[in-house]
């Protein structure tokens, strides 16, 4: 499966957005250094650490934000104050409007959070159900949301 498919797949993208012109300059790296990221998201901040750049320097609306990426997306269950070098950026391009794709980047978090996790909560279950869905491994609504609900 490629990664627009699986974008189209977890209902990411649509056709229509697939066909525009500029799908396929979507940015599937982080292009901006993280510590340019954290600059302008806190300007007052001296230097960008990934393991030590607090979100409490950001400022509210953003903080709420990164609560939202740190317990989904970038799913932690530790470490959830500290801004990482995604979140950085997570958070730089909804501050600037800046699209990138974001199937490729949960397509990259999957593999990342079974096995960080193994006997955890899977922070992205939304996307798997999604893809069982996609690929009718789920055949009622109640097996839908029963699924949905784990995580």
């Amino acid at each position: 499966m490629s990664v627009p498919e699986f974008g189209v797949a977890l209902r990411l993208y649509t056709e229509k957005f697939m066909d525009d012109d500029d799908f396929d300059t979507l940015h599937r790296h982080i292009h901006l250094s993280p510590s340019n990221c954290w600059r302008a998201l806190v300007p007052t901040s001296a230097t960008y650490d990934p393991s030590l750049s607090k979100a409490s320097a950001l400022a509210l609306t953003l903080r709420y934000l990164h609560a939202i990426l740190a317990h989904t997306l970038t799913g932690r269950l530790e470490s959830t104050s500290v801004a990482n070098t995604h979140d950085a950026y997570f958070l730089w391009s909804m501050v600037n409007r800046h699209v990138f794709d974001l199937a490729y980047f949960i397509a990259l978090a999957i593999p990342h959070q079974t096995e960080r996790h193994r006997r955890g909560v899977i922070f992205i279950g939304l996307y798997v159900t999604r893809l069982a869905q996609y690929f009718d491994l789920l055949n009622t609504v109640t097996q839908a949301s029963s699924i949905t609900l784990i995580g």
